[in-house]
């Protein structure tokens, strides 16, 4: 009975908290970049990119404040070695609205990194579901596969 009481209060409170920016929408709210692009204001995200020529591409197409640490993280893998992709969310709130798909992604920059590249690595928020104690190195290679040093 208690419970029939509070499911119409717990239903304005999710409305409330999403509006808010508290909590996320399910799902992606765009298909494509274009249609993101379009709809999001000036200033609402950055795309930064550096080209080094090498044929390993680091991309963290959920960064700044849509996934917070996924662009800090990408950075540094790449360090001054490899080719480096960040698409970052800088609003106030409701930065979860910028994040599209990494199957999907369409952003012309990185499709043209992504081209040129033999490997292309994405960060994504789930590295960070988890947090270690202490810093660890994450490495990579044909004989053992994802490692953590």
């Amino acid at each position: 009975m208690v419970k029939m009481r509070l499911q119409p209060m717990l239903g304005h409170a999710t409305v409330w908290l999403r509006r808010k920016g508290w909590i996320r929408q399910r799902g992606d709210r765009y298909s494509s970049f274009a249609a993101l692009e379009s709809e999001q204001p000036n200033g609402a995200f950055s795309i930064e990119t550096v080209d080094r020529g090498s044929p390993i591409t680091i991309m963290a197409i959920h960064g700044g404040k849509i996934e917070p640490r996924t662009s800090s993280l990408a950075k540094r893998i790449a360090n001054d070695t490899f080719n480096y992709y960040n698409f970052s969310g800088h609003k106030k709130r409701h930065n979860w609205d910028s994040h599209i798909t990494s199957t999907v992604f369409d952003e012309p920059a990185a499709l043209a990194l992504a081209s040129r590249s033999a490997v292309c690595s994405r960060f994504t928020v789930a590295w960070a579901v988890a947090p270690l104690p202490t810093p660890a190195a994450i490495t990579l290679n044909s004989d053992n596969g994802l490692k953590l040093n």
